[in-house]
C-alpha cells in the first residue's frame, strides 16, 4: 500500500511542478518523478496524462500527443482531452486540436471547472486560440 501512495504523490507532484514551471526552484525533475510513479503503477491513464503535461511544458509535443492518445483511449476524460488539445496546438496540428477541444466539451459543459486551478489561464488562452481557428475572421478583426 505504501508504494501505491508514493506513486500517487509522485504523480501529483510531477503534475504540479510541470504546471508551475519551477523545477529549478523545487529541485524536482517532474519527468523523473512521473517515471518513478510509472515504475510503481505502470503506464496508467493518469500517469500518461501527467507525463504528457510534463512533455508539453518541455515543448515535447509529439511525445505528449502519443501519451495522451493512449490516456484518452483508456479513460476518455475532459481534462485529458484538454491536455491533448494544448499539445496538438503546440505541435501545430490545429484541426486535431479543435477535435480534442470538442471532445472535452462533449464530455462536460464546464471543462474549465474540471481542471487544476493552475491551468485556468492556459484554458482561457487555449479557448481564445481555438475560437480564432474556428472563425478566422476573429483573428483578422483583432489584428
Amino acid at each position: 500500500m505504501k508504494d501505491i501512495t508514493r506513486a500517487v504523490v509522485l504523480n501529483n507532484l510531477a503534475f504540479l511542478v510541470a504546471l508551475a514551471g519551477n523545477e529549478a526552484e523545487t529541485g524536482n525533475d517532474p519527468l523523473k518523478l512521473v517515471q518513478e510513479a510509472e515504475h510503481i503503477l505502470g503506464p496508467t491513464s493518469d500517469i500518461l496524462d501527467t507525463r504528457a503535461v510534463v512533455y508539453t511544458a518541455q515543448g515535447k509535443y509529439d511525445a505528449a500527443i502519443e501519451d495522451l492518445n493512449y490516456a484518452v483511449t483508456a479513460d476518455p476524460a475532459a481534462p485529458k482531452y484538454f491536455h491533448l488539445a494544448v499539445a496538438q496546438l503546440g505541435a501545430g496540428n490545429n484541426s486535431k486540436a479543435i477535435d480534442a477541444w470538442q471532445k472535452a466539451h462533449e464530455l462536460t459543459d464546464d471543462v474549465r471547472s474540471t481542471l487544476n486551478r493552475m491551468e485556468f489561464d492556459l484554458y482561457d488562452k487555449t479557448k481564445a486560440k481555438i475560437e480564432s481557428l474556428r472563425d478566422p475572421k476573429l483573428t483578422r478583426t483583432a489584428a
